[in-house]
């Protein structure tokens, strides 16, 4: 029962936090359907970023990466959640947002190891 009370509290403004790929949509049912799709693949994006990161580092970078990343994962978790009692609220356009930002950064870190300077991992 308490897993429908979040959801519906989560369907009740779902059309606010609607990203522009979600826009538009007739129900609140089909815009939380979307930003479901649009965090699952956010999140398989930041996956496969991450692994082909972690090949491209040495040992130092792969142990920079992996504090980053658990500091990062707690960071968005605490963000885009919102504690109610026993409960917990979670706002879907705030983790494909924070996610896709994060699979991106990932990117430019992949770009920045295969370009001329190499891994830099102080920026990790």
């Amino acid at each position: 029962m308490k897993s429908w009370i979040i959801a519906a509290a989560c369907c009740t403004v779902a059309s606010a936090w609607a990203g522009p790929a979600c826009e538009g949509l007739r129900t609140e049912f089909d815009t939380m359907a979307c930003l479901h799709r649009t965090y699952q693949e956010a999140e398989q994006a930041l996956g496969t970023r991450y692994q082909e990161l972690v090949s491209l580092l040495d040992a130092d970078g792969r142990k920079r990466l992996r504090g980053g990343q658990l500091a990062w994962l707690k960071s968005r978790n605490t963000s885009c959640s919102q504690r109610k009692g026993t409960s917990t609220l979670i706002d879907p356009r705030c983790m494909a947002e924070v996610t896709t930002a994060r699979a991106q950064w990932l990117q430019e870190r992949i770009g920045e190891c295969r370009g001329a300077a190499g891994c830099l991992n102080d920026r990790l």
